[in-house]
């Protein structure tokens, strides 16, 4: 999607809701937030799931030594594309920091949500980043969590989908890891 075709979508910024960021990319995290807290809230009293994928891309600091840092932001960029263009239009997505994105998917159980999540990884996986006269490979790992009963609270589905990044990453990238949370509290094992 070029950034023209991200205006007036429903999961993108448009004009002046991200000031100070130098990339055209999804919401930024404070926009995200409210707007997750909101949809939560709506969640919790139609009594319908909803699922968090934490994405990271893989290697992401090896892009920026290797190619340079426009190279990453052309990366950031092109992976935000990605993102958006396999996400549907209910749902919320963000750059949540550095390299990592977040989407919020209301009405969508843990099956469903890890299925999107699996479709972000190929696409990502399947995409060639030409920079220059160079091909940069390019693949993310995806956490998903999913609420599926009180509380719906935003912390703690972040925390979960968090743990699941991390595992996805930790046992081999390019890949997505399902957390088991369905409304219970956060606990360490």
């Amino acid at each position: 999607m070029r950034q023209s075709q991200w205006q007036g979508y429903p999961g993108i910024f448009s004009k002046g809701r991200c000031k100070g960021e130098f990339l055209e990319v999804p919401y930024n995290r404070r926009v995200f937030e409210d707007l997750a807290g909101e949809e939560l809230a709506r969640a919790r009293i139609k009594r319908e799931p909803v699922s968090l994928l934490m994405i990271d891309i893989d290697h992401f600091k090896q892009v920026n030594d290797r190619f340079g840092h426009v190279a990453g932001d052309v990366a950031l960029h092109r992976i935000a594309e990605i993102m958006a263009g396999c996400l549907r239009r209910m749902d919320l997505f963000c750059r949540y920091g550095g390299e990592e994105f977040c989407a919020l998917l209301p009405a969508t159980p843990r099956e469903e949500a890890t299925a999107i999540a699996e479709r972000l990884r190929v696409a990502a996986m399947e995409t060639r980043l030409r920079y220059g006269e160079t091909e940069i490979p390019l693949t993310v790992s995806v956490g998903v969590a999913c609420i599926d009963q009180p509380p719906f609270d935003l912390t703690a589905i972040k925390q979960h989908a968090d743990r699941a990044l991390y595992t996805a990453k930790h046992t081999g990238r390019n890949r997505v890891a399902v957390a088991g949370y369905s409304g219970s509290p956060v606990r360490d094992p």
